[in-house]
């Protein structure tokens, strides 16, 4: 839903079934036709459609001039994001939902911005956070409209070379930490293992058949096991966690740095371990720059046991009262990959669950999904 996905590139139709990628990668799907569908619309396939649905939703909305309300970008097969723009009014974000999925989404970000307009601990970070405007997902041409921020994408200013990646993280770092001080407190991450590991793990399960049976179900078996042990005991920051946290949705000031809007609520939760929303980001620059798919990045952070030092030195700078996660006692330290795993897991489960297409896409799970399950299926299903 977001006007740029960073994790996420475009389909290319250059690596059929079982030809290892770059990264080393070989699927072991089972091939079917529409598991080959893009993520994305190609513009020169869907640009006419999507501006001919425009001029439907302007009629919808009742608009004079329904040239004004102008299609921003092919995004996301499920969701249209469009510019409504008109003299002497305020600039508006629409989302048109092209099906039930992506109406459930639209739904539960438009829940959330109300959510966030009317929690008073923000304070001036609310200035951050689109305003819900307006809503209407029943009938025909379910939508949502939202007030437009200003300033740039982080992933653009970094594709067009106006930032680098340390600044650009700091200032979006800094920027969601705030958001977390404003609403987190401290809490025994061992009375949330049903809630953030369990139920996201039956969701894949449910959602993308490999990982039924055979290898996909021993990795998740694994994953569980890993993640139960290293957050049990553990104590960690539970607040507002936007969920999808990374250059595509910060927008950036162009001449000083600073963030002018967090954009695309959908995966939003009052009570997530927000710590997630600082890894997302510098796994997702770590994806850009190393040209990396998720699944093999977060492999191999899992078998260093830690993200990479300059990026968790980037994350504690500006992290330095959030307790992202602390392990005291006989237990001893917390497992390093704990939070990358985290992190990976709850960045699987919010595409699998936007949208059908992420769990039948051949290409999307074998570079997303099978590389960390593949590892994951040789830890003990039950760990110490």
């Amino acid at each position: 839903m977001s006007r740029h996905h960073v994790l996420l590139p475009r389909y290319s139709p250059r690596l059929p079934h079982g030809r290892p990628d770059r990264d080393g990668g070989a699927s072991r799907l089972p091939f079917s036709p529409r598991a080959l569908l893009p993520l994305r619309r190609p513009p020169l396939v869907y640009g006419a459609a999507d501006r001919l649905k425009a001029r439907r939703i302007a009629r919808r909305l009742g608009l004079d001039d329904p040239g004004a309300l102008r299609p921003v970008a092919p995004g996301l097969t499920d969701v249209l994001v469009l510019s409504l723009q008109t003299p002497g009014q305020e600039r508006l974000a629409v989302k048109h939902a092209r099906n039930d999925p992506a109406v459930t989404s639209l739904d539960h970000e438009w829940r959330v911005l109300q959510a966030l307009a009317a929690d008073d601990r923000l304070g001036a970070w609310r200035a951050l956070v689109p305003a819900p405007v307006r809503r209407r997902l029943t009938g025909p041409l379910p939508l949502i409209t939202e007030s437009w921020l200003p300033g740039t994408t982080a992933d653009r200013l970094l594709r067009d070379g106006l930032g680098t990646d340390t600044a650009v993280a700091e200032h979006a770092l800094t920027a969601i930490a705030g958001l977390h001080r404003a609403t987190g407190r401290t809490e025994a991450a061992t009375g949330r293992l049903a809630d953030w590991v369990d139920e996201p793990l039956a969701t894949i399960r449910a959602g993308i058949p490999w990982c039924r049976s055979g290898t996909g179900a021993a990795g998740l078996a694994g994953v569980r096991a890993r993640l139960r042990a290293g957050l049990a005991g553990a104590e960690t920051t539970v607040a507002w966690t936007h969920g999808d946290f990374h250059a595509g949705n910060v927008l950036l000031d162009e001449r000083s740095g600073r963030v002018t809007g967090v954009i695309d609520w959908g995966g939003a939760r009052p009570d997530g371990p927000c710590a997630i929303d600082a890894y997302t980001f510098v796994i997702a620059l770590t994806c850009r720059r190393e040209g990396r798919q998720l699944g093999t990045a977060v492999r191999e952070m899992v078998r260093r046991g830690a993200l990479p030092g300059p990026d968790l030195a980037l994350i504690d700078g500006t992290r330095t009262d959030l307790v992202d996660l602390r392990r005291d006692g006989p237990a001893g330290p917390p497992d390093g990959a704990v939070l990358p795993l985290l992190t990976w897991l709850w960045h699987i489960v919010s595409n699998v669950t936007k949208s059908p297409r992420y769990a039948r896409s051949h290409w999307w799970v074998t570079r997303n999904v099978t590389p960390l399950l593949e590892e994951a299926a040789t830890w003990p299903a039950t760990r110490p």
